[in-house]
């Protein structure tokens, strides 16, 4: 079974020592001079990072075997977005984890999207590491609508909504779909999954680390596809979003 056969049947797969390890030091290296120079909290985007460190989120996940994985999912992948997030207990420049979700419940079901979880640290013991629940599309796909039984699924998604209900507590996901999966990883290894995948942040009072994370993502559809029909105005007259970028980049 390939790395894409798994994601289809079970929503993700981990791929231990993907990267170079001494590619992802040299990554944690530039981000946490990065958090001394900026005084972060946590976030980094993938285009600040470059900015600051000539480094690409690209080139980092740019391996055989994700290239290959990415591809077979996706057909054409073209780049979605890209971030570095850092989690701790307690500590400066991170956040404290984020609960059970989907990607795509946040950030849109209409597009097909793979995404790439590196930890640049050792996770899931001393560190908050990942939780994700494996199951498909198609299981997922059916427990969101009998959750959200007035949305169009795929097809609506909310920023805030989804948080209102408890359909993304570990309790109710537990009952539907068993307990998280929430495995060590070290630098080096990449968790691959989708936007219906099903995770969050494996995080105890007892985890006194930080864990830092770079996150890439690729869709199925480029920029001008998924701005499809979108209009705007501008000093009376409407223009179609798509045909305006085309005719300004072509």
């Amino acid at each position: 079974m390939t790395p894409a056969d798994e994601i289809h049947e079970q929503g993700c797969v981990l791929l231990r020592g993907a990267i170079p390890f001494g590619t992802v030091i040299q990554y944690k290296n530039a981000l946490d001079d990065i958090y001394r120079k900026m005084n972060g909290n946590g976030d980094v985007s993938g285009h600040e990072f470059y900015k600051h460190s000539e480094l690409s989120m690209k080139e980092l996940f740019s391996t055989p075997e994700i290239n290959r994985a990415a591809i077979d999912y996706l057909g054409h992948p073209s780049p979605f977005n890209s971030t570095f997030m850092s989690v701790s207990v307690n500590s400066e420049n991170s956040i404290r984890g984020l609960g059970l979700h989907t990607d795509g419940i946040i950030q849109g079901t209409t597009t097909e999207v793979f995404c790439m979880w590196a930890p640049l640290h050792e996770c899931g013991l001393d560190a908050p590491g990942l939780a994700i629940v494996r199951a498909g599309k198609e299981s997922v796909m059916r427990y969101l609508q009998k959750r959200f039984p007035d949305k169009k699924i795929p097809g609506w998604h909310s920023a805030l909504e989804w948080n209102s209900t408890n359909a993304f507590t570990e309790e109710a996901i537990q009952a539907e779909f068993g307990e998280p999966w929430k495995p060590v990883m070290v630098p080096g290894d990449v968790m691959l999954f989708t936007n219906w995948t099903i995770h969050g942040s494996n995080i105890t009072p007892q985890m006194t680390m930080k864990r830092s994370a770079a996150i890439y993502r690729l869709s199925n559809r480029t920029i001008l596809q998924r701005l499809g029909d979108h209009e705007f105005q501008f000093f009376g007259r409407r223009y179609n979003l798509k045909s305006w970028v085309r005719s300004h980049i072509a």
